[in-house]
């Protein structure tokens, strides 16, 4: 029942409630911005930051925090997960062609201390960042160009995938903890964070995203018929024995 509204003409980042519906400002000169539970939220202000830079705050139960000053850029590149315990924050400009992952840095700040890089991500022009469905994975994409780093085992996979991204998609999504998906030549694609195990499956549409269930039982697609008409189908995923 809480809410942040951003309102793109003034760059103010406000909250509300249904219990309390009126906004209130909490950050002003607000470029982009990302959030988690309900008082922490990463974003990119130029505030306080120096020409040509804007700075990367966490602003968590009414404090803020500045990570790192970036270069100014059309696209900002920002998450936020817990992952065993741990806070872990992604950012970066797209012009500067690198994404910063730093373990828990509002704590170092706390302690007087400059927040260190925990990785780089290295990817000319990422277009996007985020986390796999339990954290354990960070991705940063631009196209079929894939950098992605394994906070348990401190690990990096750089790679060409080899499926297009079909239009009007701009990013591969998590499909769970460990596999990535999209639409690349009208099938639904599937394949590990390190580029092993690659299955087309079912056609798909890029326009309306495909879904699968729960469990993973069934996937769900958009397809066109031949009249044009939107149609959605579902296909199991495993064999009768295993239903």
């Amino acid at each position: 029942d809480s809410y942040y509204l951003y309102d793109a003409t003034t760059k103010e980042l406000s909250t509300a409630s249904l219990g309390e519906p009126r906004p209130v400002v909490v950050v002003k000169e607000v470029e982009a911005y990302k959030t988690h539970d309900t008082n922490t939220v990463v974003y990119a202000a130029t505030e306080g930051a120096e020409p040509g830079k804007v700075s990367i705050k966490v602003r968590q139960r009414d404090k803020e925090h500045t990570i790192r000053n970036v270069t100014t850029s059309e696209k900002y590149l920002l998450d936020i997960a817990r992952y065993e315990g741990d806070w872990y924050v992604v950012l970066g400009s797209q012009v500067d062609s690198r994404v910063y992952i730093y373990k828990n840095p509002v704590e170092q700040i706390q302690s007087d201390k400059k927040p260190e890089v925990l990785y780089a991500l290295r990817l000319n022009k990422p277009i996007s960042v985020s986390f796999s469905a339990n954290a354990q994975f960070v991705l940063t994409q631009n196209g079929k160009a894939f950098h992605i780093y394994d906070l348990e085992n401190v690990r990096s996979y750089r790679y060409s995938a080899k499926y297009p991204v079909d239009e009007p998609q701009s990013r591969a999504q998590w499909m769970d903890s460990n596999r990535l998906t999209y639409a690349s030549g009208g099938k639904q694609v599937i394949f590990d964070y390190d580029n092993i195990n690659r299955r087309e499956l079912a056609p798909a549409s890029a326009t309306y995203l495909s879904a699968f269930d729960r469990e993973y039982r069934y996937l769900y697609t958009f397809t066109q018929n031949d009249s044009g008409a939107l149609v959605l189908s579902s296909t199991a995923l495993r064999t009768q024995n295993d239903l």
